[in-house]
């Protein structure tokens, strides 16, 4: 038995316990839908790196990276989603935008090899992609653009919060993206494709916990306190 799935499979526990919570104390609804969509999506991509963890063939493997491949890619999508739906904040452009990256990286990933190769390496903590030609720019566009998004309409609003109440729910999920962001490209990125260094399990999909987390605090202490109508930003 691959005793490293239980990493994914705690996340799973932590994610599905936060979001009950979250379902029956939240008053605000489309803003706790928002934030059961993002987690939602988030405890699918943990149920396949449990999946793929598992000594499963190849060809397994490779299906399961094309059947996860519209709930991994749209994470930090989903994220800022929240927050624009927290925040009241009209779609603009740079959503859009988004959404039409992020719907291209899916159809990248399910019909071509250009995202991720059909090549898998076996690891003894579980498997790694092996990254195609269009990797590094579809994981800046489709996860570090949306959540850098996400990040600075967070800061924005803080800055132009005088509340207290208000201010403090911001700052704790700005930090918590913050926080997420650095663990997830650090372990998804920088060191196993840019470094080269593949001796540690891969736990981005299970990162999401953190802002689940610094989420769920805001959800028991403040209870998504209603914000008004967004400043234009």
């Amino acid at each position: 038995m691959n005793y490293y799935v239980f990493i994914p499979l705690t996340a799973i526990f932590i994610n599905l316990v936060l979001v009950s919570y979250t379902f029956a104390a939240g008053r605000e609804r489309k803003t706790t839908w928002a934030y059961m969509l993002y987690v939602g999506c988030n405890v699918v991509w943990e149920l396949a790196d449990v999946f793929m963890w598992s000594g499963i063939s190849d060809e397994a493997v490779n299906l399961t990276h094309k059947i996860v491949a519209p709930f991994a890619l749209p994470i930090s999508f989903n994220f800022m989603n929240f927050v624009y739906t927290m925040l009241r904040r009209k779609r603009d452009l740079v959503y859009y935008s988004l959404a039409g990256c992020v719907t291209a990286g899916v159809i990248l990933m399910v019909f071509t090899d250009l995202y991720i190769t059909r090549d898998v390496v076996r690891l003894y903590w579980g498997i790694s992609p092996t990254p195609g030609p269009l990797y590094m720019p579809f994981m800046v566009l489709v996860f570090v653009v949306p959540v850098l998004r996400a990040i600075y309409l967070l800061w924005r609003s803080s800055r132009a919060e005088s509340r207290p109440v208000m201010r403090t729910q911001l700052r704790l999920l700005e930090w918590g993206a913050i926080i997420m962001t650095v663990i997830a490209m650090v372990n998804a990125v920088i060191l196993p494709f840019i470094l080269g260094i593949y001796d540690f399990p891969r736990v981005n999909s299970s990162a999401s916990v953190v802002q689940s987390i610094f989420i769920f605090v805001v959800i028991a202490r403040y209870n998504f306190r209603v914000f008004p109508e967004c400043w234009e930003i």
